[in-house]
């Protein structure tokens, strides 16, 4: 797409986010079911994201991390969707702005 202001890094982000040395405009989390540990989500509130999208497969652990970001950060919109139709999971997609 000729899209040269961007950039994708996988891996553990407590282990990958201190070699970003740009400002971060918009942050993607996909992270575990036990969801974001604190020190990620402080390294995200300290370095002050302006966007995030936040993939989860877990509704308790998005609302616990929620309750935190929320403190910096304004949910714009939540969506679930039910890609497991025959269990009882469903993936949430959130996205945050930061106030």
């Amino acid at each position: 797409n000729k899209i040269d202001n961007m950039y994708f890094m996988l891996g553990n982000v407590s282990k990958v986010f201190n070699k970003i040395n740009d400002k971060i405009d918009y942050l993607i989390v996909d992270p575990p079911r036990t969801g974001l540990d604190l020190q990620t989500i402080d390294t995200i509130i300290n370095n002050k994201i302006d966007n995030i999208l936040y993939m989860s497969c877990d509704p308790n652990t998005l609302a616990r991390d929620l309750s935190v970001l929320q403190k910096n950060y304004n949910i714009k919109s939540i969506k679930c969707f039910d890609m497991f139709s025959y269990t009882y999971h469903v993936e949430s997609v959130c996205i945050l702005e930061r106030r």
